[in-house]
């Protein structure tokens, strides 16, 4: 019964069109989103090798030497909303012909 509710639960939890399963697209957050989760299979192909290099897994073996070979994905980024652009003023430059403090 336990194995059963075990398999349940992680089908409920798994399943494609559930709110939790996975996304039918991807994209990174951008004007007007807040953090959110990206799974690592969606930002490259081969993730456990990166997260294994990253964290310094087999960097002493000394046989034989750890190479990264990694395929990042392009995703795109989602805006909600258009930035308009930063207006700067121009430069202020002092007029040196004055003396300061002098009445």
């Amino acid at each position: 019964m336990e194995q059963k509710r075990n398999k349940e639960i992680y089908a409920n939890r798994f399943f494609e069109n559930s709110p939790n399963g996975p996304a039918h697209t991807t994209h990174l957050q951008g004007n007007g989103l807040g953090i959110a989760t990206v799974h690592p299979k969606d930002l490259c192909d081969n993730y456990i090798d990166v997260d294994s290099y990253l964290k310094g897994i087999g960097s002493c073996n000394f046989e034989k030497p750890v190479e990264l070979n990694y395929n990042l994905k392009q995703n795109t980024f989602l805006h909600m909303y258009q930035r308009e652009p930063t207006l700067l003023p121009q430069k202020f430059y002092p007029y040196q012909g004055q003396r300061p403090f002098y009445t």
